[in-house]
């Protein structure tokens, strides 16, 4: 199924189940490991089918609607907003 088929299946209310490579390039990240994180911090909703994971069209279409439009790396930076540690002192 190509992108545009998905596609007309959104409009017509479908959704189908997408593997990690598909959502992937569906969500065009750098990586799987790009998806990987965006699943760990609750950005994207996957779905476990035995030892695989599986995600549905409209569930990623949702994700990227909600995101805060940052690259991925600055997301991987990880403290991008400036904020410190909790259990850390901010010297003055």
């Amino acid at each position: 199924m190509d992108l545009e088929d998905k596609q007309d299946c959104m409009k017509e209310g479908r959704s189908s189940w997408l593997t990690v490579e598909e959502a992937v390039r569906y969500l065009r990240l750098p990586s799987t490991m790009a998806l990987y994180r965006r699943v760990e911090r609750g950005q994207v909703r996957a779905h476990r089918l035995g030892r695989s994971l599986r995600f549905l069209q409209r569930d990623l279409d949702v994700s990227v609607l909600d995101l805060p439009e940052k690259s991925e790396r600055e997301c991987d930076r990880g403290n991008s907003a400036g904020l410190q540690p909790k259990n850390e002192v901010n010297p003055r």
